[in-house]
């Protein structure tokens, strides 16, 4: 789910690059460093490739990172969101923000367990601008926890940050109780047709993928039983969390 964050004042220190010379430009590799707050259930570490190309009076930007993040807690995690900071060479700066969300899914993040956020090949858009009154800066890539939740309900950061997810909780599961609705009073090839309606916002969709695939692959009968489960998983997650 890409939530958007502005990166802006990065406190690190000691990082170390490497400068090559590509076909494609100026390609630097940066170790990240974890900026999280004290006391963060969670160490993440990666690097990034920035690639930064000037062409006439335009300069491109595109960062490729590849990160890992090990549960430091001793309680089982249900949902992280993380952000990543970039800071070019000539000072351009870029970010992104990556969550795990296991609201719907039986796997948790155990303690002492290592998740990847993002697939290891996932590349940032390419970012064109003019060339302006750009800076010598000092590359940076860092990683921030902000925030966590667990399977109980207690949480560990700036739930600010948390607010398009747990939105998003709210809309999937909306969407499936629909779709489980129609099922119940209309019949299974009622269900089927409204499972393949479009459905808003995009990334709700997208969710719903995995049941269309399902019920492609498998059939209506399997589709509806891996819904009603992801049904089952939201009102076991809600009764742990309620009762503490």
């Amino acid at each position: 789910m890409n939530l958007k964050d502005a990166a802006s004042t990065l406190v690190v220190s000691g990082l170390l690059f490497v400068v090559s010379i590509s076909a494609w430009g100026t390609n630097i590799n940066v170790p990240c460093v974890d900026n999280s707050p004290a006391g963060s259930p969670l160490h993440s570490s990666g690097s990034t490739v920035l690639a930064q190309n000037e062409v006439g009076n335009q300069v491109s930007f595109q960062y490729h990172d590849d990160w890992t993040t090990t549960s430091v807690s001793g309680k089982p995690i249900m949902a992280i969101v993380e952000t990543l900071s970039i800071r070019f060479p000539n000072g351009h700066l870029a970010g992104k923000t990556l969550a795990h969300e296991a609201f719907f899914h039986p796997h948790l993040v155990l303690p002492g367990e290592t998740i990847r956020l993002i697939p290891p090949n996932d590349e940032s858009p390419k970012e064109v601008m003019p060339i302006g009154n750009e800076q010598s800066a000092e590359p940076i890539c860092a990683i921030t926890t902000r925030w966590v939740q667990y399977v109980d309900g207690s949480t560990f950061g700036d739930q600010t940050y948390a607010a398009h997810l747990l939105q998003l909780r709210h809309q999937i599961w909306d969407a499936l109780a629909y779709l489980n609705h129609v099922y119940l009073t209309q019949g299974a090839d009622k269900f089927a047709a409204a499972l393949m309606q479009p459905t808003h916002p995009a990334f709700v969709d997208g969710y719903l993928d995995h049941l269309r695939l399902v019920q492609k692959e498998e059939g209506t009968q399997v589709a509806l039983e891996r819904l009603r489960a992801h049904l089952q998983m939201a009102e076991e997650r809600t009764a742990a969390m309620t009762s503490h």
